[in-house]
């Protein structure tokens, strides 16, 4: 969704296209579609890589959207979780990482605050239901 406006509109018909185009996109961070591949599972990879996509991924967004677009907040609560400069990232098996975010997009491990995983943990499973029993619209 936060690259979605600084990219030209296109319409998917179905799952596979929806892949096809959020992997094809123009303007997205360096990396994107390999990073992409190995979040959503579509390629093999060790703990170890997937958590250097996501890093790669939230940082190369952040970024991009600082330079392209500092405006655009379609999420008013993704202010607040990024304003204090902390990145929660939801792993396999249970695991939780924090990282401290600075205005280059560079991460660095954090201490966990606890309020802020359980509304991260609160938002994922809300989108994950959604979009799980198709029942996200998107404006």
């Amino acid at each position: 969704m936060l690259l979605r406006d600084l990219n030209a509109p296109e319409t998917v018909r179905n799952r596979v296209e929806a892949v096809r185009a959020a992997l094809g996109l123009a303007r997205a961070p360096d990396g994107w579609a390999d990073d992409l591949a190995v979040l959503l599972a579509l390629v093999p990879a060790d703990d170890v890589r997937v958590r250097t996509a996501a890093e790669r991924v939230a940082g190369g967004v952040l970024a991009l959207l600082r330079e392209r677009a500092p405006g655009v907040d379609p999420q008013p609560e993704l202010a607040r979780y990024l304003a204090d400069g902390t990145l929660e990232l939801l792993l396999p098996m249970r695991k939780v990482q924090t990282y401290a975010v600075d205005d280059a997009g560079n991460q660095t491990e954090a201490p966990l605050d606890e309020a802020l995983l359980r509304d991260t943990m609160a938002y994922y499973q809300s989108a994950s239901y959604l979009l799980r029993n198709h029942l996200y619209t998107p404006e």
